[in-house]
Parts: C-alpha cells; structure tokens; sequence
C-alpha cells in the first residue's frame, strides 16, 4: 500500500472537512447522516437486520459517536486512494500504458470531489466504495469478505458486480432480460412492480429536476434505465438540472471521461449496471449516490480491462 498517499489522503480530507464547516456545511447536511447517527437502535436489535444495514450496526458499536464515525471514513476514504493508486500503477505497467497517462489515470481517480465530500460526512459510501474497489481488485480468493461486507451495506451493490462482468456475459444476461420481458410483459405482476418503482419515496432533493418518467408508468421505468445512466457519465444530467449543488458532480464526470479517454473501457457491462439501478431508484439525486461507487472506480476497472485483454 502507498504510504505516502494514506497520508496525503489524510491531510487533505481533514482540512477540506474544516473547509465544509467554515463554509457552513455542518455534519448534518445529508439526512441519511442523522439517522446514522441518531437512530441506530432501530435497526440493530436482530441480527438478521444486518443485510443492508451494516453501517447502522458500525454505528451504534461506535455509540453514535460522531467525531469517531467521521474518523472512520475518512480512514475508509484514505486507505481507498491508497488501494486505488497501487492498483492503477500495476494494471497501467500490465497493459503497456505509458507512465503519463497511468498518471492521469490515478490523478483522476485520487482527485473526485464527491468522492473528498461524502468521505468526511456519517454516510455509508465511502465504505461501500472501498469494499468495491477490494472486491474488484485483490485475489478472488480474498475478494469474498470485501463481498460480503459490501452486500451488508448495501444489498442492491450486487449490481455493480454486472459492471464487472465480461461482455459476453452481459450480452447474453441483456439477452435472456429482453426475452422475459417480451414474453412477461402482459403479466400484471410485472407491470406492477416496474409500476412500483415510480411510487419509492428516495428522499430526493428539491434542487433536482431530472425526469423520472413517472407519469409513463411501466414504460417509464425501462425509459431511466436506458436515459439516466448516458446522462450520468457524460455530466449531461446538468444541463437538465443546474443546481450549483449538483455542477462539481457533472464537472467531475465530463473530466473523468476526458482523461480516461485513451483507456479503454468497456461500457456495456457498466452502462447495463447503471441501468439497472435506474429501474430500481425514482430520484436522480439518489441515483447518483447509488451508482457513483461504481463510476468512481472507473479508472481501476478501465486499466484492469486492459490488462486482462491484452494477457
């Protein structure tokens, strides 16, 4: 592990967390984060409560203690540009990349704004992020527990794992979920739960204003599934939606596609994925959450890619 990125790591979340308070931008700002904090008994009195809700259970073992659960993922943030920067210098020197352009592929990576944001806030993303980027990057003999943990804190990430998926396999899972759908379309059960997912209350913001479709019913569902994740990785989602909350996202993903430019990444296992999630999801402040893990390792998976396509 690089420790010298740890450490910068460190530093530079820590100062951009006193940057966000004297800026006014308190512990508090996301909702989720108050519920981490304040309400974890709700969800740890069973076991069995802990598929999704990991982070309820880290929570309340910390007492709800939030200088410790910011700790916590800023470590989380910290050892992830660690992992992150290793990985992309050994699958740049695999595939044959120059040395300049591995570089940019880490500086993208070490250098999201989001990703800096939600690692000093009580939000479970930095964590899922890290235990995706170990399960897509260590030896599959090891990647199990990263799995694990990363479906205990979120069930619906086993959809990042179609974005790492070969792309014959995909094909044929597109495929098979055409002919069901063709063949199922009439079936009131399935229109009633592609129906249901217009109804979800996500908790979006007020500042969004992104098309959710909902007026189309069914057909909608499957209409986010093929729009939001185009409008997603090319920062397009802003021109529809420019709040100045959402803009250092769009930036960040138009960048992230500039100079990712010259890797080559195979976007059907990845846009399948984001489409996906958008079927499942009905606010496209929430999408971005759910599905920015998966983006945000892009530059890994992309030289990876490269890597085992050229061995």
């Amino acid at each position: 592990m690089a420790l010298h990125v740890f450490v910068g790591s460190w530093l530079a979340a820590h100062a951009f967390l006193l940057v966000e308070r004297l800026a006014g931008i308190e512990w508090d700002f996301h909702p989720d984060a108050v519920t981490y904090v304040t309400d974890y008994n709700s969800y740890v009195d069973d076991i069995a409560n802990m598929p999704n809700n990991l982070y309820f259970f880290i929570s309340s073992l910390l007492g709800g203690n939030l200088p410790a659960l910011i700790e916590l993922n800023i470590i989380a943030y910290s050892l992830a540009n660690a992992v992150g920067w290793g990985r992309i210098r050994q699958y740049g020197r695999a595939c044959g990349l120059s040395s300049g352009r591995t570089l940019v592929a880490a500086v993208v990576f070490l250098l999201q704004p989001y990703r800096l944001h939600l690692g000093v806030h009580v939000l479970k993303d930095t964590l899922i992020i890290l235990m995706l980027l170990l399960t897509v990057s260590v030896a599959p003999r090891r990647m199990w527990l990263a799995a694990a943990a990363l479906l205990a804190l979120r069930v619906s990430a086993v959809i990042y794992f179609v974005g790492c998926l070969p792309r014959r396999l995909v094909v044929g899972l597109l495929v098979l979920v055409s002919l069901a759908l063709a063949l199922t379309m009439q079936s009131q059960e399935v229109i009633g739960f592609l129906i249901s997912r217009n109804e979800l209350d996500m908790g979006g913001r007020n500042f969004n204003t992104v098309s959710s479709f909902e007026d189309y019913g069914a057909a909608g569902t499957l209409m986010r599934g093929a729009l939001w994740p185009l409008l997603l990785v090319t920062g397009a989602f802003w021109l529809l939606s420019p709040a100045m909350t959402l803009l250092p996202i769009a930036v960040e993903m138009i960048a992230g596609r500039v100079a990712l430019a010259r890797v080559r990444i195979d976007w059907l296992p990845i846009l399948t994925a984001l489409g996906l999630m958008a079927m499942l999801v009905n606010s496209y402040t929430a999408y971005i959450r759910y599905c920015y893990p998966l983006v945000c390792v892009l530059p890994v998976l992309g030289l990876q890619m490269m890597a085992r396509n050229k061995t």
